[in-house]
């Protein structure tokens, strides 16, 4: 018995041994076609390095343009902004000269009527002498007299 269970065990290792070397054909045929295979990547890989290279490249240009093409915008933008800003300043200044210059207007307007009510009143009272020193010498002519001489001196202190 001794002998036979030898014997079953040394079948039994020499059908292990016919399977692991079966294994290890087949794990060596795969790997064959594993190292064929990263060799045609590795090719490949070579081929597109340069388009890659020269992708890269067009990229960080096209990069660099875009940043500069901003920075102009970003540039044009805050000098379109002071303009504006500036416009703005001389807007209000301009609007300030303009009330300025209307309440002079007014003030003018003011003193022209002034002045036409008093041109008025002197006229009315030179009508009067006039009418009184066609009639004689009188109280009233006297009167008149010394009302235009009045008036004279008022009207030439306002134009004076």
């Amino acid at each position: 018995m001794f002998c036979g269970d030898s014997i079953l065990r040394w079948g039994d290792q020499a059908r292990r041994l016919d399977s692991l070397a079966t294994e290890n054909a087949e794990l060596q045929e795969k790997v064959k076609e594993a190292n064929l295979e990263r060799s045609l990547w590795e090719r490949e890989a070579k081929k597109a390095s340069p388009f890659l290279t020269s992708l890269r490249k067009a990229l960080a240009k096209s990069e660099a343009s875009l940043k500069l093409a901003q920075e102009n915008q970003d540039r044009k933008i805050k000098s379109a902004f002071k303009h504006s800003d500036d416009h703005a300043l001389k807007v209000t200044k301009l609007e300030e000269e303009v009330v300025t210059l209307t309440k002079a207007l007014a003030d003018r307007d003011h003193a022209y009527a002034e002045l036409h009510a008093v041109a008025t009143k002197h006229f009315e009272q030179l009508q009067e002498s006039t009418r009184l020193l066609l009639e004689g010498d009188s109280m009233p002519l006297r009167h008149a007299k010394a009302v235009i001489d009045s008036q004279r001196q008022v009207i030439l202190r306002q134009n004076g």
